[in-house]
């Protein structure tokens, strides 16, 4: 970047104050830049333009459509009439469970009875309605439903039990809940405190003597309901569709807001970024109230300066065209624009000839490195006319926009927007997983990294590679097993992302780089808003320099990925969550400059020399098990009231061979009274089973610091290892369904994968 700055303020200097022709100055600065390292710039620009130009274009046709619902004040449910419109008798969703096919129709008719109904009832626009059940078509109608009548739908995970079930009902304040038949048993636990005014819907094998008294049940209502399209309310691109509940990285779920708009960003960048066709069918074998459910990844780049890049390999007349643009539209001049114009015209005819006498001078230079050697030129120039610009014209901000998709919205979505076919699992089969991708002639299947060491450790079968899957949809895959997958499966394509629901610096791997979840333009980085920071390794707060600015990381250094806000960008603005507060605590200040503010991933990673990004780790209090995030802040709290207020620390250990981190409890209890015949019990009562400690600590006092905030770094690096510690150490035997002693057995059965976590 200095080097490049340099660059700028001498093409400035020898062509704007000294005035020496073009044909001497691009040679010169060349010249210069070469002489000072500039060959690793050109070998990055070498290696990464075409990626850059291909996010380009997926990005400005989004972009493009975006402003189009943007102006026609769109819906989701407004686009997904249009999509029923070309693919009406067309398959749209297969529940795999029956192997029930509904068609674009029949999901639109579907959905039209929910909403008739809702209406019915007396539920109006900004009501809240919460879907508690598994994976099934009928899911996907009724949030669609709700969502033609401004009904907004709480996606509650079902995994979910007693307090938190209530709490993310609660924080949503919604009016009902719609509950699936197989979810009865935790409705009655938590009915009590649900309040009468809270309906109860049921949905599946109905038993009136099993159900929370006032249940109804729901299909004899939606059978009776007008079968038309409803009145719709006056929303818009902007408005809130529905909630996704997450972790974060403190307390209890939060209910993170996705709009219409974003829902069809998330959608339609996976869609075009990864190279999707309406004529692929996807097997979506995640739960529906997860991110990666209903919608997918992102990518990362500058809009105008991959653009310019891409015409610039093809005519050098329109990059300075748009330049022209830029700053008649933004620069303040003392002289008339007239003469601006003037200026920039002759600016563009003196770099095309100097360029072509550059070219000439080069004598037997290839042709890809001349090519190479005019791209540099270009964005040299590009560089000045942001330079010029400077303060009061063009800045990063109306220069560019980016591509940001988390993840509810990456099956689901492309099957309202875009007409795919979509195959819904209720549960995730490893054995069963290939036998359905070939019976539903599957191309594209989602997951986790999880579900891909699963699939790995499943006996090798002739199935396995007799299917027609291209692709790979997803994220957590490890770099370790990336290629391993690949070749055994014969997949080509692992289209790898990084994103929370909620976030705005979303990364999406366009490249197929073996490892990598995205990427940042290394071209012109400093167009795109995010950058990963230095934290403290102990206290994992963001460091910071004597201007108070947060310390950007060098390529290979690891750091918090953190995004900058502009709340008045579509693209780049962070709805945040229900909760102010909650939405509060992952926004810092002072990050990118004095002033700005930031969204704050919590999750700490790498970035390589041509910008490609690897995942490391989680910071704050949050790690991720068996596909899910888990706030340690919650299992502390409730595994200190279910061992009568103890001290518990939660934390998240390494285990070889497994995906993400398993979560280990340290208890104070210096007296030996837990029993852990009921701690178990009331575990299993209490806490979702990825949430459940798979290791147990037993010490005298955990250790504070001088805010009262538990010391975990140690006990991080020691993990579960038995001969690290005096301490008792427990392991969560899941044959035996009870915690039992650890030793130095069953920890190396552990560490060499006999044992089952």
């Amino acid at each position: 970047m200095m080097r490049l700055a340099c660059c700028t303020v001498l093409l400035f200097v020898l062509r704007l104050l000294v005035g020496l022709p073009w044909f001497q100055v691009l040679p010169s600065i060349l010249i210069f830049y070469l002489g000072s390292g500039g060959w690793k710039f050109i070998h990055i620009f070498a290696k990464t333009i075409g990626r850059d130009v291909h996010a380009a274009g997926v990005l400005i046709k989004v972009k493009w459509n975006v402003k189009r619902h943007l102006r026609e004040r769109n819906t989701l449910p407004k686009i997904f009439a249009e999509t029923v419109r070309r693919h009406g008798d067309k398959t749209a969703l297969i529940f795999e469970g029956t192997g029930e096919k509904w068609s674009f129709r029949q999901l639109d008719e579907y959905s039209n009875r929910v909403a008739n109904l809702l209406l019915q009832r007396g539920f109006v626009e900004g009501d809240v309605v919460a879907l508690f059940m598994e994976s099934r078509s009928q899911y996907v109608g009724l949030w669609l439903g709700m969502a033609k009548i401004g009904v907004e739908a709480a996606l509650i995970n079902f995994n979910l039990r007693l307090e938190a079930l209530v709490h993310c009902v609660t924080i949503s304040n919604a009016k009902a809940v719609v509950f699936g038949s197989e979810l009865t048993k935790a409705m009655c636990e938590v009915h009590s405190s649900m309040g009468k005014t809270v309906q109860m819907l049921c949905s599946g094998d109905w038993d009136p003597k099993q159900v929370p008294v006032g249940t109804e049940c729901l299909e004899p209502l939606l059978d009776a309901a007008p079968i038309h399209l409803p009145s719709r309310p006056d929303r818009c691109f902007t408005d809130r569709l529905f909630y996704i509940y997450t972790s974060g990285t403190t307390g209890m779920p939060k209910a993170a807001i996705v709009v219409h708009s974003r829902y069809y960003r998330m959608a339609a960048l996976v869609y075009y970024g990864f190279g999707m066709t309406s004529d692929d069918v996807l097997y979506d074998c995640l739960p529906l109230y997860h991110s990666a459910g209903n919608s997918a990844a992102g990518v990362c780049v500058s809009a105008h300066a991959c653009a310019c890049l891409c015409m610039c390999m093809r005519r050098c007349e329109c990059v300075l065209e748009r330049v022209k643009l830029n700053l008649c539209a933004r620069v303040r001049v003392s002289h008339s624009l007239r003469s601006l114009q003037h200026r920039l015209k002759k600016l563009k005819t003196n770099t095309q000839n100097s360029v072509l006498i550059f070219m000439n001078s080069a004598g037997k230079i290839k042709t890809n490195s001349a090519c190479v050697c005019v791209c540099v030129c270009v964005c040299v120039c590009v560089c000045v006319c942001v330079c010029v610009c400077g303060g009061g014209g063009v800045t990063s901000e109306t220069l560019n926009t980016y591509i940001c998709c988390p993840g509810n919205i990456v099956g689901v979505g492309q099957c309202l927007i875009h007409g795919m076919t979509v195959v819904i699992k209720k549960k995730f089969s490893a054995s069963r997983f290939w036998d359905d991708c070939a019976k539903y002639n599957c191309t594209i299947v989602q997951y986790i990294g999880e579900i891909c060491r699963y699939l790995l450790n499943q006996p090798v079968k002739d199935i396995e590679r007799q299917h027609r899957v291209r692709m790979a949809l997803g994220n957590g895959l490890r770099q370790s097993i990336w290629e391993e997958f690949t070749s055994r499966f014969n997949v080509p394509q692992i289209a790898e992302f990084y994103g929370a629901t909620e976030c705005n610096c979303s990364l999406g791997n366009f490249g197929n780089m073996t490892g990598a979840c995205g990427f940042n333009s290394q071209i012109l980085p400093f167009i795109y808003p995010i950058r990963l920071v230095k934290v403290d390794e102990e206290t994992m707060e963001l460091t910071r320099g004597p201007d108070g600015v947060c310390i950007p990381c060098k390529p290979g250094e690891p750091g918090q990925l953190v995004g900058r806000i502009i709340q008045n960008d579509p693209l780049r603005r962070f709805d945040g969550y229900v909760n102010e507060g909650a939405t509060t605590k992952k926004i810092a200040n002072n990050v990118f400059k004095k002033g700005d503010s930031a969204y704050l991933s919590g999750d700490v990673l790498i970035m390589d020399q041509y910008g490609y990004m690897y995942f490391k780790d989680r910071t704050g209090d949050t790690f991720r098990w068996k596909g899910e995030n888990v706030s340690t802040t919650e299992v502390e709290g409730t595994l200190s009231r279910l061992l009568d207020m103890k001290d518990v620390v939660v934390y998240g250990v390494e285990v070889p061979g497994a995906e993400g981190k398993a979560g280990m409890a340290a208890v104070a209890d210096p007296e030996r009274s837990t029993d852990l015949e009921k701690f178990g019990k009331d575990l299993e009562k209490a806490l979702p089973p990825y949430a459940r400690p798979v290791f147990l600590r037993f010490l005298n006092e955990v250790n504070k610091t001088g805010t009262y905030k538990f010391q975990k770094t140690e006990m991080r690096r020691e993990g579960f290892d038995p001969s690290s510690t005096s301490n008792k150490l427990y392991f969560l035997d899941p044959s035996r369904g009870r915690y039992v002693e650890l030793h130095q057995e069953l920890y190396s059965s552990i560490i060499s994968g006999k044992q089952k976590l």
